[in-house]
């Protein structure tokens, strides 16, 4: 029995087929991907956008709860060799709305052929078909992510119907030896969580997140998941303190040999005072004691808290821009 699926909007391409996901083995396929667009998206190799290590894909890639590759990762090849694929999930807001990811690649030279069109197509009917069950009056929005480089993938999401929500800009700091000590704060205790503190400082740093978009709570096993990622290194993460309250959090990454500002939070009560600020200096400062030289964050264009302007205030410069799009979902 074939596992290839017939895909309507699927150009007459010779040797072009779609099936699901395979497994492992299919991997190296993806990365070759990643590697053949580098160029032409104008990929910075010390983003986290860069080509993955096949290890770094097996941990995507891996079966869980609310991803089943199988089902939710569908491949296109010609002649038996990938050239792009397109993967979905979907996820409740926090207000309730349905949220409708997908994300695609394809190599440059397969672009303007139909093949990224028909991916969409899969990619929209398989969740809009989903979206149809939610309750009465849920909004469900199809929603994914490109930066501005990807050029043929705006323009095919534009043709669709899809409009800009929000943009983020990566941002780069080139020379961490440069950066300012941190500023000592009246009132607060700021320094590295101990063990038995982690989890605390974890849910504090998400509960600060609870009005952004995407977020989703948190549970004990979240924190597992987060404790047990390979870039996870608790000696450079930081804490602020008022009192037995935990007001702010910074974590930070080794990604060699870039160092990576990967959450910044302040707690509502506690923002204002400059200790986003601060926290930043301790997360940077512990980058730079591990060796690094560089480092990267993302910030919010539409923030309502001024985070980039704090970036920029520290020596971080623009370096990509991302794009969420977003549709409405069929009701």
């Amino acid at each position: 029995m074939s596992d290839f699926v017939d895909l309507p909007d699927a150009p007459e391409i010779p040797g072009l087929r779609f099936r699901p996901f395979r497994g492992p083995e299919d991997l190296p396929g993806i990365q070759s991907v990643h590697r053949g667009r580098e160029i032409h998206d104008r990929v910075d190799p010390l983003s986290d956008q860069r080509t993955p290590a096949l290890d770094e894909l097996a941990e995507v890639y891996a079966p869980r709860p609310d991803f089943d590759p199988a089902r939710q990762v569908l491949i296109a090849e010609v002649s038996g060799s990938i050239v792009g694929y397109q993967w979905i999930r979907s996820w409740a807001q926090a207000d309730g709305s349905w949220t409708l990811y997908h994300r695609g690649l394809l190599l440059p030279e397969w672009r303007g052929k139909g093949i990224g069109t028909a991916l969409l197509g899969w990619a929209e009917t398989v969740l809009g078909m989903a979206a149809l069950f939610r309750p009465s009056g849920v909004v469900a929005r199809f929603v994914t992510a490109v930066t501005t480089d990807e050029r043929e993938t705006v323009t095919r999401l534009e043709a669709a119907g899809y409009a800009v929500e929000n943009t983020v800009i990566e941002m780069q700091l080139v020379n961490l030896m440069t950066i300012e000590p941190p500023p000592a704060l009246a009132n607060f205790e700021i320094r590295r969580p101990r063990e038995n503190e982690l989890r605390a400082a974890f849910f504090a740093l998400e509960a600060a997140f609870a009005d952004e978009w995407g977020y989703v709570e948190k549970t004990d096993e979240d924190f597992a998941n987060r404790m047990s990622k390979p870039e996870t290194d608790p000696s450079l993460w930081y804490a602020a303190w008022q009192n037995d309250e935990i007001a702010g959090v910074v974590i930070a990454e080794a990604n060699p040999p870039v160092g990576v500002i990967a959450d910044l939070s302040v707690g509502k009560p506690w923002r204002r005072r400059g200790l986003g600020r601060a926290l930043l200096l301790h997360g940077l400062h512990a980058l730079r004691e591990r060796g690094l030289t560089q480092a990267r964050l993302y910030a919010d264009v539409g923030d309502q808290f001024g985070a980039r302007h704090l970036y920029e205030s520290v020596g971080f410069t623009p370096l990509k821009e991302i794009r969420r799009y977003t549709k409405p979902a069929p009701k």
